[in-house]
């Protein structure tokens, strides 16, 4: 029996210009509604929101799922890396990511995972994904040819991987900033060949990686990697196809807040009878209510009246409680500020279903 393939490789980025990252940088497509996208990124056309959210740039209304959505996300990645705001690295290489809100800081290495061990298990999952979901991310990434936001592992902390890691963050970074939310975003490039060699072989000896947060994307992935293996007939495994883009971050540093979801209507069932039988699959505590804050009254001298949202949740929009989230740092790098050096990645930039082309322009 052969030898497993590798969970993780170095890959070509495209990133940020760095004295364009900040323009380029925007939250996750998954945390804003179309309204509040179109809003962020007005004015600014380098945004990445134009590729993540691409409904933003055509008539209000139009449907998200929509073949001119997604070729309108391919059209505003050609104009990032035309304009040169998305520069392509030279040769493939890892990463290192790091985030700092207020106290608590965590670190990651950025690669290309391997679709097939994501299949055998070796990248291990704990959700079920919904399929109108694996459909949305695999018609965006098809369209794109990229992967536009990494999944967020997790593992079992190691000497050799933190000592190696800080050894490489104790020099100069490659991008360095600082969000509107003030959570801290900082890159570092790993193209030394020994340093990445000694990275990939230090996670080779770890058991198994854990899904955090990117079932979906994952799922999204590997419809996408058999797709385009049925149609490129010789592929090896090799192929950047095979492989999604990922930030891997140990157990020991990751910060994992919760996640709210309310429930408007149980139907028939009373309260006591739900918590009956949810007993069986979930720990569940009593918690005090806090209602949102209410608005004062409008009247024509107030911001409200003319249309500013009041109060005010994050970035200045209203709360809604049905979405609230304890914050975007919930779910770490696929949560927050992601979008200025990963973009279009292993899985798929510049893809055809040819794998000479495939091998030239994506590997």
């Amino acid at each position: 029996m052969s030898a497993p393939a590798p969970m993780l490789q170095p890959f070509r980025a495209l990133r940020a210009d760095p004295s364009r990252a900040a323009q380029v940088a925007a939250p996750p497509y998954d945390v804003l509604d179309t309204a509040e996208a179109r809003a962020l990124a007005a004015g600014n056309p380098l945004s990445f929101l134009h590729v993540s959210k691409p409904e933003i740039d055509l008539p209000a209304g139009t449907d998200p799922h929509a073949p001119a959505v997604y070729a309108s996300g391919r059209a505003a990645l050609e104009r990032l890396i035309a304009t040169g705001a998305l520069v392509r690295e030279a040769t493939p290489c890892l990463y290192l990511y790091r985030q700092r809100m207020g106290d608590h800081t965590q670190t990651g290495v950025v690669a290309a995972a391997a679709v097939e061990a994501y299949l055998q298990g070796r990248i291990r999952k704990h959700e079920h994904t919904r399929e109108d979901k694996e459909e949305d991310r695999t018609r965006h990434c098809r369209a794109l040819s990229a992967h536009t936001g990494p999944v967020f592992l997790t593992y079992r902390h190691t000497a050799a991987i933190d000592q190696q890691v800080a050894r490489l963050t104790a020099r100069a970074p490659a991008i360095d900033l600082v969000a509107e939310d003030s959570v801290g975003h900082t890159v570092w490039i790993v193209d030394e060949r020994g340093a990445i060699d000694r990275l990939l072989a230090a996670f080779e000896e770890v058991p198994s990686l854990y899904i955090a947060d990117g079932h979906h994307r994952c799922a999204a992935a590997a419809r996408l990697a058999a797709e385009r293996r049925e149609a490129t007939p010789g592929t090896t495994g090799d192929e950047p196809f095979n492989r999604f883009l990922a930030v891997i971050i140990p157990d020991d540093q990751v910060q994992i807040l919760p996640y709210y979801r309310a429930i408007r209507d149980l139907g028939e069932i009373r309260p006591p009878d739900l918590l009956t039988g949810l007993a069986p699959v979930l720990r569940w505590s009593r918690a005090g209510w806090r209602s949102p804050p209410t608005a004062p009254a409008a009247s024509a001298s107030t911001p409200a009246a003319a249309g500013s949202p009041s109060p005010s949740g994050p970035r200045g929009r209203r709360p809604r409680p049905t979405r609230w989230r304890a914050s975007t740092w919930r779910s770490s790098p696929t949560r927050s500020w992601r979008r200025c050096w990963e973009s279009p990645t292993p899985a798929a930039t510049r893809a055809s279903t040819s794998s000479a082309a495939s091998a030239a322009s994506r590997s």
